[in-house]
């Protein structure tokens, strides 16, 4: 889409702050942070934004996945 990349940020369980994950340029984005918990499913939120330099704070709508389990 004529960007350079994205910047990514995500949360876990019940956490409430946005935390950086990575800047990434290629698809799929590979989460391999280990369980917060060794055996116990979590869940995850993502969003990002383009990043071209910078992020451009124009976030997109927040996923949620199950990671485990």
């Amino acid at each position: 889409m004529g960007h350079m990349g994205v910047w990514l940020e995500g949360q876990g369980g019940a956490e409430t702050e946005w935390s950086f994950l990575a800047i990434d340029a290629t698809n799929p984005y590979n989460d391999t942070r280990p369980l917060k918990v060794h055996g116990q499913p979590e869940k995850r939120r993502y969003r990002l934004c383009f990043w071209d330099g910078e992020p451009n704070q124009l976030w997109s709508p927040t996923l949620e996945v199950v990671f485990g389990g």
